[in-house]
């Protein structure tokens, strides 16, 4: 094995554990993902930055309720899989859609409410 074989070789090595090392993130749904290797089941994280108790429903493996106070965050793990879910808050508009929950990832979505004129 020649010299330039093993540069070849360790420059793969390398790039490969850079990228173990990295966290990848996409999007699922209104969902911003982040890979953890730590987690066996998915965490779902909720920013509530309004001022108004926000309610996320879940319904897919399972079904999950969460309340999340004002200006507050809130987490829980699901299990993996499709879900469609549902966000309201009193007085304003419910945003509903589907989300896929994959394990070893932690999906966060931060709330702002957002007045619109007609």
């Amino acid at each position: 094995m020649n010299l330039r074989n093993v540069s070849v070789q360790l420059a793969a090595l390398a790039l490969i554990i850079i990228l173990i090392g990295c966290a990848a993130t996409q999007k699922s749904g209104p969902f911003q993902a982040q890979y953890d290797p730590k987690l066996i089941e998915p965490e779902v994280v909720v920013k509530n930055n309004t001022t108004m108790e926000i309610e996320l429903q879940l319904t897919g493996p399972e079904a999950r309720t969460m309340h999340i106070p004002a200006n507050a965050t809130e987490k829980m793990t699901v299990k993996p899989g499709d879900y469609f879910f549902t966000a309201s808050a009193f007085g304003v508009q419910p945003i509903s859609g589907n989300s896929t929950f994959a394990k070893n990832y932690r999906y966060t979505w931060a709330f702002h409410i957002v007045a619109v004129r007609y």
